[in-house]
């Protein structure tokens, strides 16, 4: 059965204890989350960036390749997670919708988005966003590939994340679908060298490549002469 996942999806941050731990000698936080649909029904504990449960950020930078998952942030009025405030500007700046939701009573909450400075939040968003131009822009060029062991579709030496991409929310969020279709339905069979008689398979491959012929030209609107791709089926 092919699977679609162009669903609204939303980021539901809960409460609970975020944690502090070293990994392979960084520290990281655990912070409890959710994934949740349109309805606010909990579809699973959050499947991102291949963990289950709680997940695991390495720093703040990290939301951006975790936000281009979703289309929507619920943070629940309980939590009280380091850097929550970084988190929901970061989605504010996107353009995603921000609410507070409480589990509890399955009901939305008024309440200040911001507990620390606005000024003081946007200044620190904005020196990272400059030493992420600056990072992208030092990319001599772009391969626009998918590949089962990314989660980023563009390529320079390795595969770029997509904190360290300097593109506009929508396209890179649109990215992500895409990835994500691409590792759901291809099931171990590469979708640009294998047709297969399943019909429904066949119009899902048709959508894809058109899709990936759709956001390459949008790349190539914007980057020019800087981005090409290994696949003739996306030119």
């Amino acid at each position: 059965m092919i699977e679609h996942h162009r669903k609204h999806c939303v980021l539901h941050i809960l409460p609970g204890e975020s944690e502090q731990r070293l990994l392979d000698g960084r520290p990281v936080y655990e912070i409890p989350c959710a994934k949740a649909d349109a309805f606010g029904n909990l579809i699973t504990q959050a499947h991102v960036n291949d963990c289950v449960g709680p997940l695991v950020f390495i720093n703040q930078d990290d939301w951006i390749s975790v936000l281009v998952q979703f289309d929507e942030l619920w943070l629940d009025p309980a939590c009280d997670h380091v850097d929550i405030d970084i988190i929901a500007m970061q989605a504010v700046r996107f353009g995603m919708p921000v609410h507070f939701y409480d589990l509890k009573s399955n009901s939305f909450i008024e309440r200040p988005l911001f507990k620390q400075d606005v000024k003081s939040i946007i200044d620190n968003l904005n020196e990272k966003d400059q030493l992420r131009k600056k990072t992208f822009n030092s990319f001599p060029s772009f391969n626009f590939c998918p590949d089962y062991s990314a989660s980023s579709p563009l390529w320079c030496y390795g595969m770029i994340p997509y904190e360290e991409l300097y593109l506009p929310y929508p396209l890179m969020r649109r990215m992500s679908h895409w990835i994500e279709e691409y590792d759901a339905n291809d099931h171990g069979y590469d979708p640009f060298t294998k047709e297969r008689e399943n019909k429904e398979w066949q119009m899902w491959h048709k959508w894809f490549i058109q899709e990936g012929r759709n956001i390459y030209q949008t790349l190539k609107a914007l980057l020019g002469n800087r981005v090409h791709t290994s696949l003739s089926e996306l030119k």
